[in-house]
């Protein structure tokens, strides 16, 4: 029974560790496939000191980041890069075309330019999303905002939102708040149950078949190895005196029990990984599906339920 237990965690620290490495890879895939967008100081114009500019910069740059559709680079990040030091031509540009410049040198799709100074009780500030192969404005945003720090913060939010044309929920107003509870209402009709249904698209890499295809052949490996220590039992009984042949002949046993067991197991992985990979363009229902494995007595069993 011991035996049994090592074969079973054995196969599960495997295959979890290949899903794990297989997830790691994805997410690293999935983040290398983003374009890149840098964002360059805001400019600060009248009345607003360089220190305080540079300060909404490393804001705009964070609430770009939190979008998560972008490797997000600053201008800061660049004056640490050898590229960025050993380059002074474009290192001392300041106009849009050397922005475009240093954009197109660095990799990046994209580019945020802005500015921010005051109109009277006002900031006003201005952000520009640029497309670096198109060489095109692709959106701009411009808005006065109160004169308050916490509103500057509040409104620059609003601003990176826009640039990037993400939707905000609108503001309910308190009139028709008070309409809509004085409405009756109207009981809704019961949706209609739908069948869930998983599409596997088939694109990238499928780690769920082949983990479980490693894990079938490790279970195939150690089933091997539980055959050569039961052919070495074997020998050994043979070879044995009265007093020992007991011992050799439960050791051959059990190396043969734990043999067939890691084979079944195994063979099972395999065929089950080789599905997995064939039904893995095709659309299948999710609805009722049931897999389970465990062992009754002496016998491992692997249900399947479609």
């Amino acid at each position: 029974m011991t035996g049994k237990i090592y074969v079973i965690l054995l196969m599960f620290l495997v295959s979890y560790a290949f899903a794990q490495t297989g997830a790691a890879k994805n997410e690293k895939d999935k983040k290398e496939d983003r374009p890149t967008l840098i964002v360059f100081n805001i400019s600060p114009e009248k009345g607003v000191e360089p220190g305080s500019a540079n300060l909404l910069t490393e804001f705009i740059l964070t609430e770009i980041a939190n979008i998560d559709r972008y490797n997000v680079i600053g201008q800061n990040d660049l004056d640490k890069m050898l590229f960025w030091e050993t380059n002074k031509q474009l290192k001392n540009c300041t106009d849009s075309s050397c922005m475009a410049q240093i954009a197109g040198a660095m990799g990046a799709e994209y580019y945020v330019i802005g500015s921010i100074g005051t109109m009277g009780d006002n900031y006003l500030v201005n952000l520009k999303l640029i497309n670096v192969m198109k060489a095109v404005v692709e959106k701009r945003v411009t808005e006065l905002i109160k004169k308050d720090e916490n509103e500057l913060i509040k409104g620059t939010k609003g601003i990176v939102l826009k640039l990037f044309d993400i939707n905000t929920k609108p503001a309910v107003l308190k009139d028709e708040v008070s309409k809509a509870e004085k409405t009756p209402k109207t009981a809704a009709p019961e949706p209609a149950v739908k069948k869930e249904t998983e599409v596997r698209t088939g694109q990238g890499i499928n780690w769920v078949g082949y983990s479980l295809l490693g894990t079938g052949v490790v279970g195939l490996a150690v089933g091997g190895y539980f055959t050569k220590s039961a052919i070495d039992a074997d020998d050994k009984y043979k070879k044995s005196t009265a007093d020992t042949a007991e011992k050799y002949n439960q050791e051959r046993e059990d190396n043969n029990r734990n043999a067939v067991i890691s084979y079944i197991a195994g063979g099972a992985l395999i065929t089950g990984g080789i599905l997995y990979l064939l039904l893995g363009g095709k659309e299948v229902s999710r609805e009722n599906n049931k897999v389970s494995a465990g062992f009754d007595g002496n016998c491992l069993y692997i249900s399947a339920t479609f």
